[in-house]
């Protein structure tokens, strides 16, 4: 089927589903100033979330519910905005609409749950967050696995661990950081982030890094390297791989006390 006789919100779904929602974007810019169909309105919202445009997705999806949806285009529009509002750290409201899904088969009733998970732990329900994931797990294996589970102590010995492997004077460096282990990043800070720090966060440098510090600066907040423990076990299959996320994090969150950007620290292989 050749472009023209695609619809657009065929054509957008497809960039999305081939990782591209830029050129998703671009497509819905280039449809002209005419209102979308529902369909290619929901799309271009999930273009807007894939780039992390949560605020103009949630807009938009608020929009779509003054229109007459059928039943397939308000379950997805009501799926995406639940994850706007935990992503924009209102974890209650999304758990909210979670809830009101009536899922048509076992993988959607497993993704239902896993993301119920993720808003208990961010209203501060671990254990309930926990008989999510399980029960998502057991439904799905494949595609929603059980969380692996590390204690802050285990944790925080592959944090020195990692470090060990490090240079000598990046060693130097990481000695002069406070290393944080927490388990997820606060609501408040996600709310009053404006979209920098997400509740998924795997890590985050707060402090001034070297390259803008002078010795005529007032006394400032020592820097700080958070690690997200909970979001971090979350994103590994094996020991071995969570490691390896460990390690990836701390050596990045590094990075930007050195003074790289994330362009700087893609080239160094630490974004």
């Amino acid at each position: 089927m050749d472009e023209e006789r695609r619809t657009l919100a065929e054509q957008i779904w497809e960039a999305i589903d081939a990782g591209d929602p830029f050129r998703g974007l671009e497509i819905a810019a280039q449809a002209g100033n005419d209102a979308p169909d529902d369909e290619a309105a929901l799309a271009t919202a999930a273009a807007h979330m894939e780039v992390e445009d949560f605020a103009v997705a949630k807009s938009m999806l608020e929009a779509l519910a003054n229109r007459e949806l059928d039943g397939d285009l308000e379950y997805a529009r009501l799926w995406h905005l639940a994850q706007c509002e935990y992503h924009a750290g209102n974890a209650e409201r999304a758990l909210e609409i979670f809830y009101t899904l009536e899922p048509a088969d076992s993988v959607e009733h497993a993704n239902v749950l896993w993301w119920r998970g993720l808003c208990y732990d961010h209203t501060g329900k671990p254990r309930r967050a926990d008989e999510c994931f399980r029960e998502a797990a057991r439904i799905d294996p494949m595609g929603a696995p059980q969380p692996l589970s590390i204690s802050a102590d285990e944790m925080e010995k592959i944090v020195k661990l990692c470090a060990a492997q490090l240079p000598q004077p990046l060693r130097d460096a990481l000695a002069e950081i406070s290393v944080v282990i927490e388990d997820l990043p606060s609501r408040d800070l996600v709310q009053k982030s404006g979209g920098e720090v997400l509740p998924d966060t795997l890590g985050l440098y707060t402090g001034v890094h070297l390259l803008d510090r002078s010795v005529l600066d007032p006394p400032s907040m020592p820097p700080q390297i958070h690690l997200f423990r909970r979001n971090l076990e979350r994103i590994a299959r094996t020991r071995e791989e969570l490691v390896g996320e460990i390690r990836t994090t701390l050596f990045h969150e590094l990075g930007h006390h050195l003074g790289y950007d994330e362009e700087g620290l893609d080239r160094l292989g630490l974004a």
